[in-house]
């Protein structure tokens, strides 16, 4: 076998898999973008997860008390198109934030937010002794 009938074939087997598992290199073929917007879908598939997933360790906070997402953003491409990527200020990344705390995530609800100011924007809960 030749080094490129070698070289196509194992790119073929790599071609369904993570491969390049540097910093938003990965290529996710279910979503069909490219690495670049890891960061924002695992961003969305997290906040789905809160809301739907009863299993998970976060819906009690989320899904259980009623926090929906929008129809709009049950594709991943519409929230990219209206969220964009997280950006990063002096080294760290922004995470999604709900200003108001009781509502659903939209895009007139939601934006891109500092580690402080999400914990500005938390629901206390009293502390059990």
């Amino acid at each position: 076998m030749t080094s490129l009938a070698k070289t196509i074939r194992n790119r073929s087997r790599l071609s369904n898999r993570t491969i390049n598992r540097g910093r938003n290199r990965v290529f996710n073929p279910n979503i069909g973008l490219p690495g670049k917007h890891l960061l924002a879908y695992t961003t969305w598939k997290s906040m789905l997860n809160r809301c739907y997933n009863s299993k998970s360790t976060r819906y009690k906070d989320y899904g259980a008390r009623g926090i929906k997402v929008c129809d709009r953003w049950r594709e991943f491409s519409k929230f990219l198109e209206d969220m964009g990527d997280p950006p990063v200020i002096f080294g760290y990344r922004l995470t999604l934030e709900r200003e108001n705390n009781n509502g659903d995530y939209n895009e007139e609800n939601c934006k891109w937010a500092t580690a402080m100011e999400q914990r500005n924007n938390q629901n206390l809960r009293p502390k059990i002794i």
